[in-house]
């Protein structure tokens, strides 16, 4: 045991303080757009989807230098969306989602003022929960670029742009007929606040 307490001590001595893990904690307000999920066959096709939902998450991570992993969730209200090339109906609060997203970063540039620019992918866990119906789980991929600016020395600004895949939330049956379903494209762009710990 003594031997490992020495090691472990001589491990964070030798190591550069620029190598040695640094946690920090996240929070993130995101505006989403999504594409895909359903279409329908008819000459005027409709498409039903989530509308523009606005999220708020926490993100736990942990940098390595210039590489680091990381974990977030969040929680969001969708609208959901029926429309077609000249009009569109909404239904308000129609779905819950609770979404984990685990990651991994790489620094891909760094002003000597601290300003980052950061490349970021891993999966994508999405819970649905449709008003009336049940809960179902959807897995797929995220990557993203993030922007990053100290505002002390602890707390920095951000700002992030994203794309996300997953398959549509809708079950086979649960549209009208003449739906197919489709995959669900999802762009979305992130403000947030990161605290070094």
């Amino acid at each position: 045991m003594r031997h490992r307490a020495l090691l472990a001590l001589g491990l964070a001595i030798a190591l550069p303080s620029g190598l040695m893990a640094q946690w920090s904690v996240a929070f993130e307000a995101t505006a989403s757009y999504y594409g895909g999920a359903s279409r329908d066959t008819a000459a005027d096709p409709i498409s039903v989807r989530p509308h523009h939902p606005t999220s708020f998450g926490l993100r736990l991570e942990r940098c390595f230098g210039q590489v680091g992993v990381g974990i977030s969730a969040a929680l969001a209200g969708p609208d959901v969306i029926a429309e077609n090339n000249s009009a569109g109906a909404i239904v308000k609060n129609a779905l819950d989602l609770f979404e984990i997203a685990p990651e991994a970063a790489v620094l891909v540039g760094r002003t000597p003022s601290g300003v980052a620019v950061r490349f970021h992918a891993g999966p994508l866990i999405d819970v649905w929960a449709p008003q009336g119906e049940d809960a179902r789980t959807r897995v797929g991929g995220h990557a993203a670029l993030s922007l990053e600016w100290p505002l002390t020395a602890r707390l920095a600004g951000s700002v992030r742009g994203g794309v996300a895949l997953t398959s549509s939330l809708f079950n086979e049956g649960e549209l009208p007929g003449g739906f197919e379903l489709r995959a669900m494209w999802r762009r979305s762009v992130s403000l947030g606040l990161r605290y070094r710990l």
